[in-house]
């Protein structure tokens, strides 16, 4: 296959993984939040809230950038836990969250909204925060978590599926320290899934489900990530998309996300075939007509052709690194450095 790896890696780096200042804010609006809802609490003489727990892709570290011109921001997933004694019903219990953030949030666009699973609150900056509600008793050697889900308590422990990506990604990446190419993948695929959403305007498997589904179908390849990213949306265009989706054992999936899937699927064996020249074909490309062909898939200005980027940078107008400030600049192109600095399994391709 001809040879793209420098330029996903860059890719990668400067535009879809949240630098170490963007994880810096998302960590400040976390602790914004939290404070919220504890105020919130407090003003209502409910209980105390007794564990915060980060989940998705914040806890998992495959947050990504939003899709290229969609003005739409990240999302933040984050567990509120109170002692079992002290929690109500399921619903009643959703309810003190949502009473206290209706009360305490600011610049919110619309009002909290209880939708069963979790309270949820947009924010006009476009950002979207995802509180699921759970309760937690003491077995005598740890915590068993209960989730409120609808009118039920639930047992869901919220750190297992955590844990279980974690594993997969040192398990199956072919590097043996980080930076892990699995969990580059999955931001990848996490990030089309956004950007064909976003062109479409139809909905893609997201979250959890398109992690799992990228874990489930990754493709190693040492050295290689464009390969690797190639390969594994070659396998995931080939899945049978009416199959269940599993994560640590546990089915994530259900019937509505069937169409979801079976979209994020025929998209992958779309762009796949985008790209199957690169592989059929090497010696007939070179590294113009391979970012157009990219481009193609991630459907990202990153890729326009390096003539027309540097003329925008000599008119001091676009341009790749337009409106970054200079620590965001120089943290982006150390870790496309960094990116290759792990040593590899023996094992791997």
């Amino acid at each position: 296959m001809f040879d793209s790896s420098q330029l996903i890696i860059d890719f990668h780096a400067k535009e879809v993984r949240l630098t170490n200042a963007e994880r810096a804010d998302m960590r400040k609006r976390r602790d914004t939040n939290v404070s919220r809802i504890k105020s919130g609490l407090e003003d209502a003489s409910k209980p105390e809230i007794a564990e915060v727990i980060n989940q998705g892709g914040y806890a998992m570290k495959t947050m990504t950038q939003p899709a290229e011109g969609s003005g739409s921001n990240y999302d933040i997933d984050l567990g509120i836990a109170f002692e079992e004694e002290d929690a109500a019903g399921p619903k009643s219990t959703r309810g003190w969250v949502l009473d206290a953030l209706t009360k305490k949030a600011t610049n919110v666009k619309g009002d909290p909204e209880d939708i069963g699973k979790c309270i949820r609150i947009e924010y006009s900056e476009g950002y979207q925060c995802d509180f699921p509600v759970f309760k937690r008793s003491w077995n005598g050697n740890t915590y068993t978590h209960y989730i409120a889900l609808r009118d039920e308590w639930i047992e869901s422990s919220p750190s297992r599926i955590n844990d279980w990506f974690e594993r997969e990604v040192q398990l199956q990446s072919p590097e043996i320290a980080a930076p892990y190419q699995l969990r580059r993948i999955v931001r990848l695929m996490k990030y089309l899934g956004k950007t064909w959403s976003y062109a479409t305007g139809l909905r893609y498997p997201s979250g959890l489900l398109l992690t799992a589904l990228t874990v489930e179908q990754y493709k190693a390849h040492t050295g290689r990530i464009d390969e690797s990213f190639y390969r594994t949306l070659k396998a995931l265009g080939s899945r049978n998309a009416t199959l269940p989706v599993y994560a640590d054992g546990i089915q994530i999936s259900s019937e509505k996300d069937d169409k979801r899937i079976e979209r994020f699927c025929a998209k992958a064996r779309e762009l796949a075939d985008v790209l199957q020249p690169l592989e059929a074909e090497p010696h007939n490309h070179d590294a113009e007509s391979a970012r157009s062909l990219w481009k193609k898939v991630f459907r990202h200005s990153f890729f326009n052709p390096l003539e027309t980027k540097a003329a925008k940078n000599d008119s001091g107008s676009g341009g790749l690194w337009n409106g970054l400030s200079a620590a965001v600049i120089t943290e982006r192109a150390s870790a496309a450095v960094k990116e290759t600095d792990a040593p590899t399994r023996p094992w791997s391709e």
